[in-house]
């Protein structure tokens, strides 16, 4: 590794008058790699005879450890350094090049010639030259052990004004440092194939100084606040706003070194504090500014060469959880995973790293103590404080603990450099306040925050800083030019690849022993390392030289080549678990799909089944299946037979992927595999059975139970679970039954898992006895009853209304040591939610914290859920910001749920904005979103662009369920298209989508309010038919339609027959059969009724009090109708218009002429309270709510829009959108709509998006 001993060219020192005319002819070619000038050096100081070549020193940082070090050496120790000896390196430029032989002869011995004279200590030490420039300090500051980093002094005397220093003090502190040879050293060929070194401590080169005190030479710390950045309206009015007053991560220290190369990744060689792992950020930011001192050239594209790294170090603060916003704290998540980010463009879309968001804050924080003349001024205004991306002139670097950023100013344009470089001679007199941040680019993404930031203060005297190197054992290598070398590496390529090879094959700890060469290691050289047959039968050495390549060169982690350079080899000695590790830790960072074009477009790989196999595995649990089964088909064309395992992998994949052409796709993978000559097993099947329960298609379900035995399986009680839960789930408890006992006959002892879905089953439609008989089965079968019953049987008490039951029964569950868990508190959450005892509700969720329960995703989307349906939006969105705060990433659930929020709150912007931040998210649109987007469409009555989205939903692979038919069903009916809903009822029928009862409910009723209520009366008896269980809405219904037709006998019994199957009926069944009992003068049943409800402190509301006064009036039962007139009083049920109105019609019939005037006069003031209430209603509605307000622009904009979406123009429509956006212009209502139809209809279909 470097040490001050280097040869004369490479460190400093005075060059020679014969040295300087002999180069001068030769100056121009090697303008690019021009070494310091020295002023004033003797060339009578020089000793010839002690010069040392170090290569070091000439090339760049990559040649930090000694590049010899594997060629033939005696011992490890050649040199020792002696404390006391003192060499000065100065002045030893002029060194005879026959002094030195080159390394192919120093090896070899061919043609060489020796050094002659063997040195002794007294022959090193050797004088100063008169006068040290700028960089002759030999590289770095006090107490390091980073290697010499010789550099040049700049031509211009601008470099020189920044040491301060006058020559005497800088003769003081030039480097002294003597060696003197081993006992018994044989010549001076200097070989050795280790070093061990000291390395720097971060942050020990440059003093801290408090802001206050103005000090220079120093780094103090900077408040965030004082920098500017987006605020948070800034997409509406472009303006910025200072920044909040903390950062993510705050200075430790600062270092500056010097080196005549670039220096990559140089938190590797310093001494980095050891600081506790947070667990999800580095605890340590490293920021490496690469500063050039060599002039910019207009016509020359050199981007490196001698200049200085001021390397910033910063600790992550202990409070950055609290102080920061879940947005700023998962954009650096995404920095530091150095995701990627699909940026909109004419006329594509791009996909570009998340890291180019990554910008530099700079100013000079003393502009008025600069002298600077009119137009420097101008500019210095202009551009100070001006922020400026770092991309594309920066690299990342990640190890232990820490990340580091290297901005490369050698890399910047000409301008940049040019008025950089005409400033440099001030920066001594500057005070920099250095800032980076993540810019925000979207409205939720701001205001901007501040990563880190510090302030430098001066650089008057930090370049000449002595280097008083430290190194326990030094060793070097034969000398040579920097160019000869170079062609000695080219010309031996081979034979180090041999010699690599040779010492990962031989040595016990072959990384350990690859460390002097890492200077040589080349991305190339290191796959063909991985690459070599010799090497292919020690997979544990090939882990290790990846692991080596990885950390040398991060780029090769994203080449597809390297990797596939790799598994081959591995997977031969059945290092799967290895292969797929690496193969997933690739795939997640492989947006652009490499290594699949790589396996299908290569024929030697797409040959070798092994590698095939693990891919489509990877690509399945990648979430990526439809690329797995592209990699199956290769394997079907070449007639290669996959395992089970990857067939069961595949298919399970694609079943579970949401979209209906991927359940296709998996029987297809079924029927194909098949053909090749995999055998099925049970599992396969039972991966079929519910791809085919989720297609709704059961017959066929129940029919792969059956096929089972064609191939020497049969089913077991997962076979049997999967078809019995979804018959529960849709109600078909009678199917459910029948299965039941097929799955007795074969055998098959029902489980826990059985048991519990039958619980679930029953408790969905409400037949709570049932599911407690299940429960007293189970205890008889000794199957004991567990948390997930307990929370079954709990929901389906919450969803009957019967709260405090179900509050008891968790009571029940700790009495018999099954322990609540989570679950057990959401569900009962939800029920006091839904009962509208909300203040239960979240005392509940204080309780659960107190037990050490930890809120979920669930909790947390029920707490949504309840705000949405309150319309408590505000709330709604800043429970979502509580919950990633607290670590809980929102899910496709807490999306559309908020989605759905704001459309039933006419909020269809927001709904918009959440649909498009739910697809940025990764979260593709499913059918709970479309059904949402429906509805809509069908409350705007916007039918005709619902059945298109319907199809083209269809088309594109969403899987329709009852609902999304049920819901332009309901709006057909609405709108009095009995024949379009009829129509879509047969299209669901023939797609084999089985109703549900609400589907049937939707149907029933929309009949009846079309008077087809003999029809209505059949799909009653065929919903019987089928199986399903009909409700309280389904009775009421049917109950109603009987009593229109004065079929009340009919109406009562289905009322009983409603009260036997243990439904409750409600207050609208109630008042349906109590008019149709008065109506049909069956006044005494009425009262029956009546009174039973009352006993039973059933609800009633104003209207059963009307029906039965009004009953009473007709039968001239006044006093009685009075009495009750009075009770309404007592329940706070006031006496409405139709109250008085059948009292008044009754009074006057009997010629009570008295009481009727009476009775108008009250008519007349509830008429006046009613039409006052009317009218402050009337005043609360916005005027937003009756009409929307005439805006030009939001009719241009939307005008466009639509047109655009219409042309299938979406991206441009998008544009338009932000445009408006950033203007705040609101949009018309029907332009949001079509904006969320066409994010559902951007999936594209399977085909297109597999190519």
């Amino acid at each position: 590794m470097g040490t001050c001993v280097s040869r004369p060219e490479g460190c400093v020192g005075s060059r020679s008058r014969s040295s300087k005319k002999k180069n001068r002819k030769r100056r121009k070619p090697f303008k690019k790699r021009t070494l310091s000038r020295l002023s004033g050096a003797s060339s009578d100081n020089v000793d010839r005879h002690s010069s040392f070549t170090n290569p070091t020193f000439q090339g760049s940082q990559e040649l930090w450890f000694d590049p010899a070090a594997g060629f033939d050496t005696d011992c490890d120790e050649e040199f020792e350094s002696v404390q006391e000896d003192m060499l000065s390196l100065n002045g030893l430029e002029g060194v005879s090049r026959s002094s030195v032989s080159s390394l192919k002869d120093a090896n070899c011995g061919e043609n060489s010639s020796i050094v002659d004279q063997t040195q002794k200590p007294g022959d090193i030490s050797t004088g100063y030259g008169k006068e040290v420039g700028l960089l002759d300090n030999c590289g770095i500051l006090p107490g390091n052990c980073l290697p010499c980093l010789a550099s040049t002094v700049p031509s211009d005397e601008k470099r020189r004004s920044l040491s301060s220093s006058p020559p005497s003090a800088r003769k003081k502190t030039a480097l002294k440092l003597s060696f003197k040879w081993r006992e018994g050293h044989p010549n001076s060929a200097l070989l050795s194939s280790k070093m061990i070194l000291q390395r720097p401590k971060a942050g020990s080169q440059v003093p801290f100084c408090p802001t206050e005190k103005k000090m220079f030479d120093c780094w103090s710390h900077i408040e965030p606040g004082t920098f500017k950045v987006r605020s948070g309206n800034y997409c509406r009015d472009k303006k910025k706003d200072c920044a909040p007053n903390h950062a993510a991560y705050y200075p430790f220290g600062v270092d500056v070194f010097l080196s005549p190369r670039k220096i990559d990744h140089i938190a590797r060689f310093v001494e980095l504090p050891g600081v506790s792992h947070s667990g999800k950020l580095p605890s340590i930011l490293v920021v490496n500014v690469q500063v050039p001192l060599y002039p910019p050239a207009l016509f020359h594209s050199e981007i490196d060469g001698e200049g200085m790294s001021f390397v910033l170090y910063f600790k992550l603060s202990d409070r950055y959880l609290k102080e920061l916003p879940p947005h700023f704290l998962e954009n650096i998540r995404r920095f530091i995973d150095d995701e990627v980010e699909k940026v909109k463009g004419f006329p594509v879309d791009t996909i570009v790293p998340f890291r180019e968001r990554l910008k530099i804050l700079g100013r000079v924080a003393n502009v008025e103590d600069l002298h600077m003349s009119a137009a420097e001024r101008k500019l210095m205004q202009a551009y100070n404080e001006k922020p400026v991306l770092s991309r594309p002139q920066h690299e990342f670097y990640s190890g232990e603990n820490y990340f580091e950023i290297d901005i490369d100013m050698h890399r910047f344009s000409y301008i940049s450099r040019k008025g950089f470089d005409a400033f440099l001679d001030r920066l001594k007199l500057s005070i920099l306040d250095v800032g980076l941040t993540i810019q925000g680019n979207k409205p939720e993404e701001l205001p901007e925050q501040i990563l880190c930031c510090v302030r430098i203060s001066g650089f008057s005297t930090l370049p000449v800083f002595p280097c008083t190197t430290k190194l326990h054992k030094v060793s070097a290598i034969a000398k040579h030019p920097k160019k000869l070398i170079q062609k000695q590496m080219n010309q031996t390529e081979s034979e180090l690849l041999k010699s690599l090879t040779k010492i990962i094959q031989t040595s016990k700890n072959p990384m350990d022993s690859l460390a002097p060469y890492t200077p040589l290691l080349t991305p190339n050289i290191l796959q063909s390392l991985i690459s070599s047959p010799s090497l292919s039968s020690s997979p544990s050495s090939l882990l290790s030289l990846h692991k080596l390549s990885l950390s040398l060169f991060p780029c090769l982690s994203s080449s597809a080549s390297f990797l596939l350079s790799l598994l081959p080899p591995l997977l031969s000695h059945h290092k799967f678990s290895e292969s797929k590790s690496l193969l997933l830790s690739f795939l997640s960072s492989d947006s652009q799909n490499s290594l699949f074009n790589s396996l299908i477009h290569h024929p030697s790989l797409s040959k070798s089944k092994p590698l095939l196999e693990i891919s489509v595995s990877s690509y399945v649990q990648s979430g990526k299946p439809h690329l797995g089964f592209e990699l199956f088909s290769v394997m079907k064309r070449l007639k290669k037979k996959p395992n089970l395992l990857t067939c069961n992998t595949l298919i399970n994949g694609l079943i579970k992927f949401p979209s209906l052409h991927s359940i296709r796709l998996g029987k297809q993978v079924f029927y194909d595999s098949i053909k090749l000559g995999v055998i099925p097993q049970t599992s396969t099947f039972n991966i079929m059975i519910l791809g085919c329960c989720l297609e709704g298609k059961f017959n066929e379900a129940i029919s792969f139970i059956g096929k089972m035995k064609e191939f020497g399986c049969f089913p077991d009680n997962v076979s049997y679970n999967t078809i019995l839960g979804f018959f529960c789930k849709k109600g078909r408890l009678k199917e459910a039954g029948d299965l039941l006992q097929d799955m007795k006959k074969k055998g098959l002892i029902p489980n826990r898992n059985t048991f519990n879905t039958l619980v679930s089953g029953y408790c969905k439609v409400g037949w709570l006895k049932e599911a407690r008989k299940v429960i007293d089965l189970m205890v008889q079968n000794d199957v004991l009853p567990d948390v997930w019953t307990y929370n079954m049987l709990i929901n389906g008490l919450c969803g009957e209304g019967k709260i405090e039951e179900a509050v008891k029964l968790r009571d029940e569950m700790e009495n018999s040591n099954v322990l609540p868990d989570v679950v057990t508190y959401n569900t009962l959450i939800n029920g006091y939610f839904k009962c509208g005892s909300s203040e239960e509700g979240f005392r509940l969720v204080e309780e659960m914290r107190e037990k050490g329960l930890k809120l979920n995703a669930v909790t947390n989307n029920i707490l949504v859920k309840w705000y949405c349906k309150e319309a408590r939006m505000d709330e709604a969105s800043e429970r979502v910001r509580v919950m990633e705060e607290s670590g809980i990433p929102p899910d496709k659930v807490t999306y559309n749920t908020l989605i759905n929020g704001y459309c039933k709150a006419g909020k269809l912007g927001e709904a918009f904005e959440m649909m498009d931040l739910m697809e940025r998210k990764g979260f593709k649109m499913d059918t709970i979103t479309l059904n949402t987007i429906l509805h809509t469409l069908c409350k705007e009555r916007k039918l005709k662009e619902a059945s298109e989205l319907l199809t083209s939903a269809s088309n594109r692979g969403y899987l329709l369920d009852e609902v999304s038919y049920g819901t332009l069903l309901a709006g057909y009916f609405k709108d009095g298209m009995a024949d379009k809903a009829l129509e879509l009822w047969s299209e669901m029928k023939k797609k084999d989508i089985t109703p549900s009862i609400i589907t049937y409910n939707t149907l029933i009723g929309g009949l009846c309010q079309m008077g087809k209520t003999e029809q209505a009366i059949c799909e009653f008896n065929e919903l019987r038919r089928s199986g399903l269980v009909p409700d309280s809405t389904t009775y009421s219904t049917i109950i109603h339609v009987y009593c229109k037709e004065e079929k009340v006998e009919k109406a009562f019994e289905l009322y009983n027959k409603m009260v036997e199957m243990s439904l409750k009926p409600d207050v609208f069944a109630c008042n349906i059969l109590l008019s149709g009992l008065c109506s049909e003068g069956m006044l005494e049943k009425a009262l029956k009724l009546f009174n039973t409800w009352i006993s039973e402190g059933k609800v009633i509301d104003r209207v059963t009090y009307n029906t039965m006064i009004s009953g009473l009036c007709k039968e001239g039962e006044l006093q009685d109708a009075f009495h009750l007139v009075s009770e309404m009083k007592e329940k706070n049920l006031d006496p409405d218009h139709y109250t008085y109105s059948a009292i008044l019609d009754a009074l006057t019939s009997v010629g009570r002429m008295n009481e009727a005037e009476e009775f108008v006069s009250k008519m007349v003031e509830v008429e006046k309270l009613q039409e006052q209430s009317l009218q402050l209603k009337e005043q609360n509605v916005k005027p937003s709510e009756i009409i929307e307000v005439y805006d030009p622009d939001s009719n241009v904009y939307s005008e466009q829009i639509i047109e655009l979406c219409n042309q299938g123009r979406y991206k441009d429509a998008m544009c338009i959108f932000e445009a408006s956006n950033q203007k705040g212009v609101t949009l018309n209502k029907s332009t949001y709509i079509v904006l969320m139809e066409g994010l559902i209809k951007r999936r594209k279909r399977l085909s297109k998006a597999v190519q």
